[in-house]
């Protein structure tokens, strides 16, 4: 799983970053490429360390994970700064347009810190690094089917209701990796492990709650002010 999440990043960036000497795409600022080098890296890096428990290098997965931990703080830092600039010409006009990304950065995080701090417990610490990681692939499931024969395509099997088609089929391919790892746990242990429950409950409960208290309050507006 951990190779297919890398494979839907490279597919969803592949235009707009990994490729993009190849395509007449419009300049990008500098930020953007720090943000795009730092969530492959992650991505890279979580299927790295699966690859070394795989092959019982347990010494070599701790020592890397330590970098990790900072990856992480990046990851959510340069993430921020990133919707910072892209919300604070319409904050006024549009203070609410933050909050899915804010949901998938709050997921990432509060997923990513009990991972951290459960590393020493393998079957937990596995299952919220992974529930992390498929937390922030949004973006690029959005970008996979933005192009016109495949929006098209997919159109009349997405539910009106999410929006436009890639945004549907972003929702709905997140929800499936995260049925996935309920569908694991249920056959191969046949009752749900607590680590992906709550992991489950951060993003789907305490990370959207989060996300709606900072924009509902103006919050997250004043931040991007003061920021921005």
């Amino acid at each position: 799983m951990t190779a297919l999440l890398l494979l839907f990043v490279f597919a969803g960036f592949a235009r707009t970053f990994f490729l993009r000497a190849f395509f007449d795409v419009p300049e990008m600022p500098g930020y953007l490429y720090v943000h795009g080098f730092l969530l492959t890296a992650w991505f890279a890096l979580l299927f790295t360390q699966t690859c070394l428990i795989a092959k019982n290098r347990v010494s070599v997965h701790q020592r890397l994970g330590m970098f990790g931990v900072v990856l992480a703080l990046g990851v959510v830092a340069i993430s921020v700064w990133v919707l910072v600039r892209r919300d604070f010409p319409t904050i006024e006009e549009e203070p609410n347009r933050a909050f899915g990304n804010l949901v998938t950065l709050i997921g990432f995080s509060l997923c990513v810190l009990s991972g951290v701090l459960l590393r020493r417990r393998p079957a937990a610490h596995k299952r919220l690094m992974l529930l992390a990681s498929v937390s922030i692939l949004a973006p690029a499931l959005d970008r996979m089917v933005r192009p016109q024969p495949i929006n098209e395509f997919l159109d009349p099997f997405l539910p009106d209701a999410l929006g436009p088609p890639e945004i549907g089929f972003a929702v709905m391919a997140t929800l499936s990796m995260i049925l996935s790892v309920v569908i694991h746990d249920l056959l191969s242990r046949k009752r749900l492990h607590w680590a992906t429950i709550w992991g489950v409950l951060c993003f789907l409960v305490l990370a959207p709650a989060t996300s709606a208290a900072l924009t509902n309050s103006g919050a997250w507006s004043a931040f991007v002010r003061w920021a921005g």
